[in-house]
């Protein structure tokens, strides 16, 4: 017998080695406390700034381009429908976050780039979330911190090899 559409499917986690399961949920945990941390100010920006997530991630997305990108393209990159990212965009748009414009070699493309506001506004909410990467690095004695550090120098190195 065949399961009906309606039916709900049963989701089957991933077969993963226990050990990386551990160091995930250790990685998940650190990540969870440097977020939450209420000394985070990037957090307070984002909310002074009336800003929600997936325009955050758009502008960080448009920051690190040198070229300007199609609006389906950036809704594809944040993960929202067409529809969705022309509202959140018009809404970056007005407040002069990004620009958006008619592409010149085919008028029903839409290009978007990030404006000068916006930039700032990434540049201000990396230098909060350096700051606050800082106080926990700072606070961490002498051997954890060049562990930290041994670790972190392993993973770029790897990460830089792919």
């Amino acid at each position: 017998m065949q399961a009906s559409p309606s039916a709900p499917t049963e989701r089957t986690e991933p077969e993963t080695d226990p050990d990386a399961r551990l160091v995930a949920d250790q990685l998940g945990a650190l990540l969870r406390r440097l977020f939450l941390d209420p000394r985070a100010d990037h957090l307070g920006a984002i909310e002074d700034k009336r800003l929600c997530l997936s325009q955050v991630r758009a502008l960080f997305i448009l920051a690190g381009r040198q070229t300007p990108i199609t609006a389906g393209e950036l809704a594809g990159r944040v993960g929202l429908s067409p529809a969705a990212m022309s509202r959140s965009l018009e809404a970056l748009v007005k407040r002069r976050l990004v620009t958006r414009r008619e592409s010149s070699s085919d008028r029903r493309v839409r290009l978007v780039e990030i404006a000068a506001r916006g930039e700032a506004i990434v540049e201000e909410l990396i230098a909060l979330r350096r700051a606050g990467l800082e106080r926990f690095v700072a606070d961490l004695e002498p051997e954890p911190r060049a562990q930290l550090s041994a670790a972190l120098d392993a993973i770029s190195s790897v990460a830089d090899d792919e």
